[in-house]
């Protein structure tokens, strides 16, 4: 019976929504009985007839004959084209709705048949081959997958399975979002998850640390080469005694300070002689948007050989970009010089520099630098003194965390650095060059003087971010007028943006537009904050893993947060803000006992017990 021939009447077997139905009636509309019972009306292009009947119920549907034939042979007997009533016929014995449903699970399989039941489509013997060997291909990998997945169940991998964890990784770098072995294992497909499982399986430990590639932030840069300099004139500024003061082992210090009679001078690293404006070292550094300090390295700005060349003191002389600055008696900028120059630095680690103090050389930069940080102070300068500290991660793995000691020397070279910002913008507005300025509005509530832990922190809170804009305005954090980021433009794009500028007027040359400048500025401005968000989170998980290797850790924690169920604290040996139980009768400011409990890397959280001190 042909296609045309089946009849849709009540009892018909039909294919509605690739699933099987009865007509029940027909009217303007075929009434049709689906399998759950449930009952519908429709027309008759929404269905195919398999069969006109007459068929009881859909429950005869529920077993299957086998075929009397083996269709291997069914299909020699056809040719390349039939229909589900031949075919039910050839197979089956007989055309019933029963073998009809039959027919069209064999066209479902696809092995010897395909099309529609109207036009049947035999399978040639190889492309059935071809279909079989993928099927056993397929079974396998799904027997190899459920036997991977019983080895994570019961944590007995074997050689090899760290591959079919790759999913995984991805989610736990924040590559991808979903993770296929995840899924299976019913576990929540996050990047905390991921990474617990992660570390369970013994896939990674406690020393990898995602959050750079988690938060979109590449440590394996290509970086192009840093142009040539060229040879130009330069003021000759090596009879003056220039101290670059560090951290112990810095690799780039790109400042120094020294001073002439009434001037101080802040001299910066000249790396505008050879990264230039559009020049593919500038792009990628723009992109990068500053230096990624991480406990376990760094990732540089610019290409690595930079600081060899510019680097104050790590050759005989620097070039430098130097700000010549004079003061009044109460501390403002009257006088600003830039310049290029030629200079000799001195390297100072900070103890260093703290131990010469008294020389005649950095007592003079002292008074200089007060002077300035007391006007700064006058004008509202808001000084944050929460403990610092650095942390490291040796070749072995190692953690080691160091205090920040607060030496008079680190206010030298820090008051010095703003003093040279400012001075910059001031040039800038005075010459009418197109700038990036860095802008501090004040709070609205403007907070009185921090003394304790809990008051620095509420201070802290009220700070407003800083924006980068083209126009001057005060940076209120800092105390000052007008304000530009000058001084670590091996570091940090928008110093180097700056120095660009200056180089640019300096020379007569032309300057960028500020469109080009806030174009440029902004991509750096989010990307330098992007770094710091990034340093922050993996410097936190090192502090975790620091914990780990020192189980049983103990120290006191300073109370500056009460809530009805946490008490947070600020754990000043590790510069870190922990939270524990709430405990009656506590004060903010007031010192706990902690006793590590437990470290979750994952989660980022370390568990505390905490006593009252007696």
């Amino acid at each position: 019976m042909s296609q045309e021939e089946r009849i849709c009447e009540p009892g018909a077997l039909v294919l509605y929504k690739k699933k099987p139905a009865k007509v029940t009636a027909v009217d303007a509309k075929i009434h049709l009985q689906l399998e759950n019972a449930k009952t519908v009306q429709v027309r008759e292009k929404d269905i195919t007839v398999l069969h006109p009947g007459k068929l009881n119920s859909l429950g005869e549907l529920e077993t299957l004959p086998e075929p009397e034939e083996d269709l291997a042979e069914v299909c020699e007997m056809l040719e390349e084209t039939s229909d589900i009533a031949e075919f039910a016929e050839l197979a089956y014995g007989e055309y019933t709705p029963v073998t009809a449903w039959a027919v069209c699970g064999l066209l479902d399989d696809g092995l010897f048949i395909t099309g529609e039941p109207g036009s049947i489509i035999v399978v040639e013997p190889g492309q059935r081959e071809a279909i079989l060997a993928e099927r056993r291909e397929k079974a396998e990998k799904q027997a190899a997958w459920e036997a991977f997945i019983a080895r994570v169940k019961t944590r007995k991998l074997e050689e090899g399975d760290r591959t079919s964890f790759f999913d995984v990784e991805n989610l736990a770098y924040g590559k991808s979002p979903v993770s296929r072995l995840l899924k299976e294992l019913k576990i929540s497909e996050d990047p905390e998850h991921a990474h617990e499982l992660l570390l369970k399986m013994g896939i990674w430990d406690e020393y990898i640390d995602p959050f750079p590639s988690r938060m979109g932030v590449s440590t394996d840069v290509a970086y192009p080469g840093i142009g040539e300099m060229k040879a130009e004139e330069r003021i000759d500024l090596t009879h003056l005694a220039a101290y670059a003061i560090d951290d112990e082992g810095s690799k780039d210090p790109d400042d120094a300070v020294s001073i002439d009679g009434d001037r101080l001078w802040v001299h910066v690293a000249d790396v505008s002689a050879a990264v230039t404006p559009g020049s593919e070292a500038d792009l990628e550094a723009k992109e990068l948007g500053s230096n990624l300090y991480l406990p376990n390295g760094v990732r540089t700005m610019l290409h690595p050989d930079a600081a060899e060349i510019f680097g104050m003191g790590l050759n005989e002389t620097s070039p430098a970009f130097s700000f010549g600055i004079v003061l009044d008696g109460e501390g403002e900028i009257t006088d600003t010089q830039v310049c290029l120059s030629t200079v000799k630095v001195t390297r100072l680690t900070y103890g260093e520099a703290q131990e010469r103090m008294a020389e005649p050389g950095l007592a003079s930069i002292w008074e200089f630098v007060e002077r300035y940080r007391k006007r700064r102070a006058a004008s509202g300068a808001i000084e944050l003194n929460i403990p610092e500290v650095k942390t490291r991660v040796d070749e072995e793995g190692i953690v080691s965390i160091t205090p920040i000691v607060p030496h008079q020397s680190r206010d030298l070279v820090g008051n010095a650095m703003i003093m040279a910002g400012e001075a910059a913008a001031l040039f800038a507005v005075q010459h009418e060059i197109p700038f990036p300025f860095t802008v501090q509005m004040p709070p609205d509530v403007i907070p009185e003087p921090a003394g304790t832990i809990t008051e620095m922190f509420k201070m802290r809170r009220k700070f407003r971010p800083s924006e980068l804009r083209l126009s001057p305005d005060v940076h209120s954090g800092l105390g000052v007028h007008a304000y530009s980021r000058v001084t670590s433009p091996l570091r940090r794009y928008l110093d180097l943006l700056a120095h660009q500028q200056l180089r640019a007027y300096l020379q007569g040359s032309e300057l960028l537009d500020e469109e080009t400048i806030l174009e440029r500025g902004s991509i750096a401005f989010e990307g330098a904050k992007q770094m710091q968000r990034v340093e922050r989170e993996s410097t936190r998980h090192w502090k975790l893993v620091y914990l780990l290797q020192n189980p049983g850790w103990t120290g006191t924690g300073v109370v500056f947060e009460i809530h009805k169920k946490d008490i947070f604290l600020f754990i000043e040996e590790l510069a870190m803000e922990v939270s524990v139980p709430a405990i009656p009768g506590v004060e903010l400011d007031e010192e706990l006992q902690l006793t590590l409990e437990h470290v979750n890397i994952p989660y980022r959280t370390a568990t505390f017990s905490a006593e009252r001190r007696s």
